[in-house]
């Protein structure tokens, strides 16, 4: 077979060749236009670098799990569409085919490997457990013999953590707090809790008599 009637610039012969299956003569035709054309021998070495890559990428995601069937399939169909003709015009007789044929492998990198990780990444984050807000709430007890000595009891709801006032300037963040008053009288307790998102307040005015 002759130039004349063999098209060295098919995407089909050129993947042929790079794969190692074009018949033997075919061969000949592309390693002669190899030797006589450094042009079109640049391209054809970067083409054959890059399908290199390509191959890489393909190992690389098979390798994280994320490989995807038709990736491969998808860039064999970028680079033919660049070599027949939706590249730009070939220059000197090259086939100009660097600039579309790395996009296209950028294309692939993004589509086998960021996104699908990212899409994986994403389903199998743990879903948080939605906070409830606090109640705030308790009870409380005069001990005898003195009456002063006051048991405290939370009643509160989804509170992690609590803190006390118990109205003559002292305070406790103790969960149930036994305090002991210096005197009969009115004493205005706050009691606030609260959780990873939310508090809540509770104020009661207890009577020690």
């Amino acid at each position: 077979m002759s130039s004349n009637n063999l098209d060295l610039h098919s995407a089909d012969l050129l993947e042929s060749y790079l794969d190692g299956s074009l018949p033997s003569s075919q061969r000949r035709e592309v390693e002669q236009r190899i030797a006589t054309d450094a042009a079109y021998a640049l391209e054809v070495k970067r083409l054959r670098q890059l399908d290199s890559v390509l191959k890489l990428v393909g190992r690389s995601a098979q390798a994280g799990g994320t490989m995807r069937p038709a990736a491969q399939a998808q860039a064999r169909a970028a680079m033919h569409a660049a070599l027949d003709g939706k590249a730009p015009a070939r220059i000197g007789g090259g086939l100009s085919l660097v600039a579309p044929l790395f996009a296209a492998l950028l294309i692939v990198m993004l589509g086998v490997l960021v996104w699908p990780g990212l899409r994986d990444a994403v389903v199998s984050q743990p879903q948080a457990t939605p906070v409830s807000a606090p109640t705030a709430d308790f009870r409380w007890e005069q001990m005898k013999p003195d009456r002063l000595s006051v048991q405290f009891t939370t009643l509160s709801t989804n509170a992690s953590a609590q803190t006390w006032q118990f109205g003559d300037g002292q305070q406790s963040n103790d969960k149930n707090p036994l305090h002991v008053y210096a005197k009969a009288g009115d004493y205005s307790v706050t009691m606030v809790v609260s959780n990873s998102q939310f508090n809540a307040t509770r104020v009661e005015v207890i009577h020690l008599r």
